[in-house]
Parts: C-alpha cells; sequence; structure tokens
C-alpha cells in the first residue's frame, strides 16, 4: 500500500470514528470543543499529520490558501485542485483532502473551514467545524 492510500485511510476511519461518537442528537458528545463542532473528526486531528496528507496529493492541488478566523466561523483554508484529478481520486481520496485541510485549519475549540475549489471555479466540497460537505 502506498503512502497515499495509507493517509487516505487514516483520514476516513477518523471521519467513520466522528460519526460513532456523535450523541444522539448529532451534536459531539464532548464538552471541549466549541459548539457545533464535530468533536470525533476534530479529535481525531491529533492522530493524522495533516500537512503529510495535502502533500501527497500534490499532483491534485495546484494551491493552498489560509486566512485568519471571522466573526461568523474559525480559521479558513482554501484548497484549489484540478477538477480532474480531484474526481479521479475517488470518493475516498476525496474525503482524506479535506479532512487533512480541516484539520490544518482548525483552532484550538475545533472550529475552522476547509473550501475545496476547482479549477474550474466550482465548490467541489468542504469541512466545517469538522462537519463534511460535498454539493
Amino acid at each position: 500500500m502506498g503512502d497515499r492510500t495509507r493517509l487516505a485511510v487514516v483520514a476516513v476511519v477518523a471521519l467513520g470514528l466522528a460519526w460513532l461518537f456523535k450523541g444522539q442528537d448529532g451534536n459531539p458528545t464532548t464538552g471541549v470543543v466549541a459548539s457545533g463542532v464535530n468533536a470525533g473528526v476534530y479529535g481525531d486531528c491529533t492522530k493524522i499529520n495533516a500537512k503529510a496528507v495535502l502533500a501527497s496529493w500534490d499532483n491534485t492541488i495546484d494551491s493552498i490558501r489560509r486566512s485568519g478566523a471571522t466573526d461568523f466561523s474559525g480559521p479558513q483554508i482554501f484548497v484549489h485542485v484540478s477538477t480532474k484529478r480531484w474526481r479521479d481520486a475517488g470518493h475516498k481520496g476525496r474525503l482524506s483532502i479535506a479532512i487533512a485541510a480541516y484539520c490544518d485549519a482548525a483552532d484550538q475549540a475545533g472550529k475552522g473551514v476547509a473550501i475545496i475549489k476547482g479549477s474550474l471555479d466550482e465548490d467541489l466540497g468542504g469541512v466545517v467545524d469538522g462537519n463534511y460537505m460535498s454539493p
């Protein structure tokens, strides 16, 4: 198994664990993180090397831009990818990129936003406070 595959598997496992640790009402079961943060995903960020995961996808990622927190969100990271390579990465690959970007951006309370934009300037997905979204 290659490095990229191992990193993708770790990211997918982290997301799976996050869903297991959600409370009955869909909220995280821990009070350590900020309200609305998926505590399972945020907690698993310590188990992956987000920068290494992102670096392993350097043929898919064109650029990464970071910005500070705003009034309505935590720190943000914008990942611009080749649309074709993003689609070719498969679900696990796309998920690993998005989760790694979030983990790289999240603050101490788990607040953070990762936005994935394609080469055609389209929204391809993202993670907000540990919650994955795709169009």
